[in-house]
């Protein structure tokens, strides 16, 4: 190796991530986020309720307190972030399992990994990091009275961003029964369940909510299947569309040319909770889109955050949405109202 070709700065990155995470792998092996949470604040309770040693809580705490993702005030911690998602993120690494095995340990593609895996605090988590690039979507996209379905919702917040910003919005929210009642505790803590209806159940196995939404959001879903599945997640979209109506697509995304190691990393790491997802290459998923029935894209941003994430919006092309549905066909029967 030439002494032109050494980087120390990419090694300093890999030894600080390393550590990071192996910090973040001790903390969940006792409970150390979940001994917080319930009321262990200093360095001598939180020892006694890990079982372990006050030195090293102490290293724990102040090194999580470094990390931002606890707070500190005269010696007493709490969290800042839900203890669930803490505990996610310090679960041990999967994508060795992967490699060396040949099989994803976890299938998200798959209802059952994914209610275990989404509902609770991990789908609180997932819309706390999400707040940032959501607040720019519903600035883009929210207008008065729209009919939003918002496609494994989550956290909702995609929707409850647009809600946010346009009172008059209203949701039809769509995900697995179980990461549903999560959602349904969300909203309801921003106070917003009357803008809302759920549908519970499997995206593959449910028929359209609505033939008459102005608006279809699938937000990180359709990096977690092959094209087959994502053509189908996308014509079922389509078939919830009102004519002209826009899809609204929010995941990551690789651009040819572009150079970007935290994309390429969760790219990485969805081989490690999925058989076949993949970050998409713009132009494939802009073809697939184009093959199921919608028009070119009439809207393209970057939306930061972690991980790098783009917001495509394309309309339902007039012709090909009525023949998905038929012209005289009468809207399918409304979801069931809040209960």
């Amino acid at each position: 190796m030439s002494d032109e070709a050494w980087d120390p700065a990419g090694i300093h990155y890999l030894l600080g991530a390393r550590r990071a995470l192996a910090a973040m792998e001790a903390a969940a092996a006792v409970d150390l986020f979940e001994v917080v949470a319930d009321g262990a604040s200093d360095v001598a309770s939180v020892a006694e309720g890990c079982g372990i040693d006050a030195n090293i809580a102490d290293r724990l705490l102040r090194t999580f307190v470094a990390l931002g993702v606890m707070s500190e005030r005269r010696g007493h911690h709490s969290l800042n972030a839900p203890p669930g998602m803490l505990r996610l993120l310090g679960r041990p690494c999967a994508i060795a399992t992967r490699v060396t095995r040949g099989t994803p340990p976890l299938r998200l593609d798959r209802p059952a990994h994914a209610e275990a895996m989404y509902a609770g605090q991990a789908v609180r988590g997932l819309s706390l990091i999400m707040q940032s690039p959501a607040r720019i979507v519903g600035q883009r996209l929210a207008r008065p009275g729209a009919l939003v379905v918002d496609v494994g919702a989550g956290g909702a917040s995609w929707s409850l961003a647009m809600v946010r910003t346009e009172p008059s919005t209203r949701v039809i929210a769509v995900d697995l029964p179980r990461v549903l009642e999560t959602t349904r505790e969300v909203v309801a803590d921003e106070g917003l369940t009357s803008a809302y209806q759920w549908c519970p159940g499997d995206i593959f196995e449910l028929e359209p909510p609505t033939n008459d939404a102005d608006v279809v959001v699938l937000g990180l879903v359709c990096h977690l299947f092959d094209r087959a599945r994502v053509h189908e997640l996308l014509q079922w979209a389509g078939r919830c569309l009102k004519p002209g109506g826009q899809l609204v697509i929010v995941d990551v995304v690789r651009f040819e040319g572009a150079k970007d190691s935290a994309l390429e990393l969760y790219d990485l790491d969805l081989s490690s909770r999925t058989a076949f997802g993949h970050v998409w290459d713009e132009r494939e998923l802009l073809a697939i889109m184009a093959d199921a029935g919608f028009g070119p894209v009439q809207h393209s941003e970057p939306l930061g955050g972690e991980p790098p994430l783009h917001l495509l919006v394309a309309a339902a092309r007039p012709v090909r949405a009525r023949a998905l549905h038929g012209v005289d066909e009468p809207p399918p029967p409304p979801c069931p109202p809040p209960g």
